[in-house]
């Protein structure tokens, strides 16, 4: 079977893809899977950079409060914090096992609304990443139904812990990161890349490929304060499934 290291990146992507299939359309599966996939890979790295501070101090549960108390030893801080230091830190979106967490906490209870919570707070905590990781209520139902269930939720989260993401993991060959440049907003970098039709660019043949030299002459246009305005949206779209949510639960139990 193949571990989380040697599944290769389509592979991987296609079990996640797999795991909510029939719960949403297609086109939708974007929405749930990219911001989980990202979140695992901050996940990874996170955990890299607690590693290299443990070599130095001895111990990942020395190394978290160091991080805690001074967030510029790392690229990035996340407020996850394994039961068990020695746990990886994704294990807190996987299982809830973080140390704040009472024992008997049931967690895959509520998963949906879990998961969404801690996506938020790593929002929270990197200003750049949000819109973006926390765009999605993994609670969120319509007309009284989940949009995505538990156990499909549960499904998916299982599918993408299947690789791991971490500094020395990804296969660089198979993987292109946008970066923005000096003066880009990577919220609209981020609502951009969802309406742009990568078939435009890929090269033609029985198997489409997307490389480098693909992306590189792709004009992006740079409006200003749009990105706040699509957050803008996006939060208020969120707000009123939220509320539309509770109104059917108060009728339900009236």
């Amino acid at each position: 079977m193949p571990t989380e290291t040697t599944k290769s990146l389509e592979s991987w992507l296609w079990d996640a893809a797999c795991s909510i299939r029939g719960a949403k359309d297609a086109p939708k599966f974007k929405d749930y899977i990219l911001p989980l996939v990202l979140t695992k890979r901050l996940c990874d790295v996170f955990d890299d950079e607690i590693n290299r501070i443990t070599k130095e101090v001895g111990s990942r549960a020395k190394a978290f409060k160091l991080v805690k108390a001074d967030k510029k030893l790392v690229r990035f801080f996340l407020p996850l914090v394994p039961k068990n230091p020695d746990g990886s830190v994704w294990s807190v979106i996987r299982t809830g096992s973080d140390a704040t967490r009472p024992a008997d906490d049931k967690y895959q209870e509520k998963l949906g609304q879990e998961v969404t919570t801690y996506m938020r707070a790593i929002a929270d905590a990197n200003p750049l990443l949000k819109g973006i990781v926390d765009r999605i209520d993994f609670n969120a139902t319509t007309h009284g139904q989940r949009d995505i269930d538990d156990l499909r939720l549960s499904h998916l989260i299982e599918a993408i812990s299947g690789k791991r993401l971490g500094l020395t993991d990804v296969e660089g060959d198979n993987l292109i990161g946008v970066r923005c440049q000096e003066g880009v907003d990577p919220q609209f970098l981020y609502h951009w890349s969802l309406t742009f039709d990568l078939r435009k660019i890929t090269d033609p043949g029985p198997t489409p490929q997307l490389n480098k030299k693909d992306l590189v002459p792709v004009l992006m246009p740079v409006p200003r304060d749009i990105a706040k305005a699509l957050d803008a949206v996006d939060y208020k779209f969120d707000s009123h499934r939220r509320k539309h949510a509770t109104l059917s639960a108060l009728f339900r139990t009236s």
